[in-house]
């Protein structure tokens, strides 16, 4: 199923992409946003990994909260991806449509993704009611969604600032 919707996806893309002056905006835009997911999700690792690394070298050296870490990773990781989009500004222009695009395809997918975990949730809840096997209580989509939630908020980040470092919101 996730395959026809993906071929779907791409057909209409190439028929939008037909009518429109600039042409490949959409597979740019998707090309360009896949690009910042990957360095995004690398780097949240790696400072994932550093902060692990000190906390446990470092025994005074305490986290604090986790959720306040992970906001700072967040824009940690915006920061980087702006800086990575300056760069590959010098060698090639971004139009202020794909750059849109791709805080459209970030909220769509943080739409999708939320009802995919309401419905993933609900359905282990389901299974677990009707087989009565306390394992699937352990597939969890949280952990899935967390590296793929935070790679488009810092690919979000990273965006707002260009488009505001340009003058173009």
């Amino acid at each position: 199923m996730g395959w026809f919707l993906l071929l779907v996806i791409m057909v209409t893309i190439v028929i939008a992409e037909h009518h429109r002056k600039e042409r490949y905006v959409f597979i740019t835009a998707a090309g360009l946003l896949a690009m910042m997911v990957i360095i995004s999700t690398f780097v949240f690792l790696i400072a994932v990994a550093i902060s692990y690394f000190f906390t446990n070298l470092i025994t005074e050296l305490k986290i604090g909260s986790l959720f306040i870490l992970f906001g700072a990773i967040l824009i940690l990781c915006g920061f980087i991806l702006y800086g990575f989009l300056k760069l590959l500004h010098r060698r090639w222009s971004f139009s202020i449509t794909s750059l849109t695009l791709i805080e459209y395809y970030i909220q769509w997918t943080l739409i999708y993704v939320t009802i995919y975990q309401i419905v993933f949730d609900n359905l282990l809840k389901n299974l677990q009611s009707i087989l009565k096997i306390n394992w699937v209580m352990n597939l969890s989509s949280n952990v899935i969604l967390v590296a793929i939630l935070a790679s488009l908020i810092s690919s979000w980040i990273a965006v707002v600032l260009y488009k505001f470092s340009n003058r173009e919101i």
